[in-house]
């Protein structure tokens, strides 16, 4: 039996980079249409993400990158 080496790490059908499924397909387009997420990975009722806060966002990090964006800027004229 062939073995098809996965590069999903979240797959239900993955165990050792080795997909486990008794049937793949892959579309050249999409990749693997067998690959289903495992459900350990989905979200839980439980997990809401209106309970983020602003100061979960590290504002120095935003002015970096926004200084970053402007420095760029300055560079193209």
């Amino acid at each position: 039996m062939p073995r098809v080496r996965c590069l999903y790490f979240n797959c239900l059908y993955l165990d050792d980079d080795i997909c486990t499924a008794s049937t793949v397909e892959i579309d050249p387009d999409i990749g693997c249409t067998t690959y289903a997420q495992s459900a350990s990975d989905l979200l839980s009722e439980s997990d809401d993400y209106d309970d983020w806060d602003s100061e979960d966002i590290d504002m120095e990090m935003v002015d970096e990158v926004e200084m970053e964006d402007d420095d760029r800027d300055w560079l193209n004229d």
